[in-house]
């Protein structure tokens, strides 16, 4: 079987080491199955390859199904997608599970959030199969807006959602109520991570950013009608060592909040900081805000932190690592 560290390049693969290698107990994965859904985004991606990387180095055997409602989910992986210990499954509805037994579950498909019969699904699996840990992901933006007078976001705090603008996030606060709910009454082991700000190196060239690390420069950017609030980021490693930690360490129904201590500013300033990156430079048009929107979207991470999570990457270095990668891949 090619070892990961063959079949990547080396940018990515020393970011994904650092995950692999992280303190978490690798150990309690041998011979043991992990399913993953979202494996087609950037965060599943990196979930998916640090447990093939310890496969390699730790001879674990764990098994991977690597779950996407997208059939480009091969493509993603490309030669990856050849190993044995790794299965990939497209599933938009979550029906075709029950060949498998799994013993850890991680959720991480965003898009099916505001799928009802997904979602049933799932939850019915995790039962079913008394699936012994299961980390349930959510974006932070179900928090809604949020005035409690606070410069931070605690788990218990949720505020005002716009159901017809925001139709996604209120679909989504909704599927993690439901997951709540349903742990509570079936005693599953599932517990939650809303996410800040995820950030790194997309892996297909789709994106504006590779305009920038192209040399185009004066490249007109619309921030009009971008929040002008701050916000809390996280790298992707950063993001997907807090997932294992939580899969691992985390309590049974318990929410946390995964961001970085160190990574706040606004959605502008983070576009700006990558353009200095890269050879580019942003136009960005000046936006008009509400006054009334809070100042502050900044996520309170004590929880996560309990359970020995410490972020590593500042938001600086994590656009230089983001740069390098994708300068890499070109």
């Amino acid at each position: 079987m090619n070892m990961v560290k063959d079949l990547l390049k080396p940018y990515i693969y020393e970011d994904l080491l650092t995950v692999a290698k992280c303190s978490v107990d690798f150990s309690r994965f041998k011979n043991k199955t992990v399913l993953i859904t979202g494996a087609g985004n950037l965060l599943g991606y990196y979930l998916v390859c640090a447990f093939l990387i310890n496969n390699d180095l730790l001879n674990l055997d764990t098994k991977i199904i690597a779950v996407d409602n997208n059939d480009y989910l091969l493509d993603r992986y490309r030669e990856l997608s050849s190993r044995n210990d790794v299965d990939f499954l497209v599933s938009e509805s979550y029906d075709n599970f029950c060949a498998y037994k799994v013993d850890y579950l991680i959720h991480n498909e965003f898009n099916n959030q505001n799928n009802n019969l997904a979602i049933s699904n799932l939850l019915e699996y995790i039962t079913k199969n008394n699936v012994p840990s299961t980390v349930f992901c959510s974006d932070a933006s179900v928090y809604g807006t949020v005035y409690n007078g606070k410069t931070d976001i605690c788990e218990n705090e949720l505020g005002y959602i716009d159901p017809v603008r925001n139709e996604n996030v209120q679909s989504m606060r909704m599927a993690e109520c439901i997951a709540h709910k349903f742990a509570q009454a079936s005693m599953a082991k599932i517990s939650f991570a809303r996410l800040g700000k995820v950030y790194g190196a997309p892996l297909d060239i789709n994106d504006i950013l590779y305009s920038l690390l192209e040399g185009k420069t004066n490249l007109k950017l619309d921030l009009s009608n971008v929040s002008n609030r701050s916000e809390s980021y996280c790298y992707v490693s950063d993001c997907a060592r807090a997932i294992l930690y939580i899969l691992t360490q985390g309590v049974d129904n318990e929410i946390y909040n995964v961001a970085s201590d160190n990574s706040v500013a606004k959605y502008r300033d983070f576009i700006n900081e990558f353009s200095e990156t890269s050879t580019g430079k942003l136009i960005c048009k000046k936006g008009h805000f509400s006054p009334m929107e809070p100042e502050h979207f900044i996520l309170n991470t004590e929880k996560l932190k309990s359970l020995g999570f410490k972020s590593k990457v500042t938001l600086r270095d994590g656009i230089k690592l983001t740069a390098a990668i994708m300068k890499s891949s070109m």
